[in-house]
């Protein structure tokens, strides 16, 4: 009488063993090196299964700290490497060229291409590409007909809409900040003598920096700090006017001047004063706006 045939599923185990076993046979004699790819994976993967299998039904405090040799558990459980997101670089990108916009380093009515600043930049044209939308959006570049992307001209118009959107916010954020703690409005205050020092020294850019931090703190002390996003939008515009205007009319000086008043009128508590002063120091900027203009009109489109 023929024998019983074994049930498939005793035939995929014999199976299985069997090819664990002549896989723990390899690794007892190092000819590892001699299997082809395939055989070691899946060698690898029975090997590792059942060694799983073995240590889940050992008791918890008889389990090794591993279930696997060290050799078997790095390619599969060491965490993967990660580059820096993308956005990190283009973030950089759209800073260098912000500033150099707002610097006149690139000057109005200048062409640029994706290319010519990739290499000068030294990255891929993507995070390029991204920052010339990100500008562009802003107003700061557009693109002309059969001439390309170009750093867009100043606009009267434009400037004066910023000074609108300055005026309305920070003069509302004044009659609120001078509510604020009198130790935080003192500290406004040193701020501004810091501001005042950097501009006697003749460091241009920290008198700069230490302009912005000022009307910065001003909003945040209103308990608004989510207003100074447009603020800072419409300052860059104007920003490229005065930085034109410091060695042409002394405007950090002139600007310096008017914080002193500003920052006493704060820690005074003196609302009415604050505000009169604070609308005066937003509105030198039309001055230098005639004067930039008449100096340099290619800057300007209207």
């Amino acid at each position: 009488m023929a024998a019983a045939m074994p049930a498939p599923a005793t035939m995929a185990r014999s199976r299985c063993a069997a090819r664990r076993d002549s896989f723990i046979s390899c690794l007892r004699f190092p000819r590892l090196s001699l299997m082809t790819p395939s055989v070691r994976r899946s060698g690898i993967l029975v090997y590792q299964l059942s060694r799983i299998k073995f240590f889940r039904d050992r008791p918890a405090h008889n389990r090794p700290r591993s279930h696997f040799p060290n050799k078997m558990n790095a390619p599969l459980l060491k965490p993967a490497l990660k580059m820096p997101p993308r956005e990190s670089t283009s973030q950089q990108v759209y800073e260098l060229l912000r500033t150099a916009i707002v610097n006149a380093t690139l000057a109005p009515g200048r062409a640029i291409s994706e290319i010519e600043m990739a290499n000068q930049l030294e990255v891929s044209r993507t995070p390029v590409r991204e920052s010339f939308r990100r500008l562009a959006a802003e107003g700061f570049l557009k693109v002309v007909p059969q001439v390309g992307t170009v750093v867009s001209k100043m606009s009267r118009r434009e400037l004066m809409d910023a000074l609108f959107i300055r005026e309305s916010i920070e003069c509302a954020a004044a009659r609120l900040a001078v509510k604020a703690p009198l130790e935080e409005r003192e500290a406004l205050h040193r701020l501004m003598l810091r501001q005042r020092a950097a501009v006697d020294r003749g460091d241009i850019e920290e008198g700069l920096n230490k302009d912005e931090d000022l009307h910065r703190g001003l909003i945040d002390l209103s308990g608004h700090p989510r207003a100074w996003e447009p603020v800072r939008q419409a300052r860059a515009h104007m920003e490229r006017v005065r930085r034109m205007a410091i060695p042409e009319l002394q405007s950090n000086i002139k600007a310096a001047e008017q914080h002193e008043r500003i920052a006493a009128a704060l820690v005074a508590a003196d609302t009415e004063v604050l505000v009169k002063e604070l609308q005066a120091h937003i509105r030198l900027i039309e001055g230098f706006i005639e004067g930039i203009s008449a100096r340099y009109p290619d800057y300007f489109e209207d």
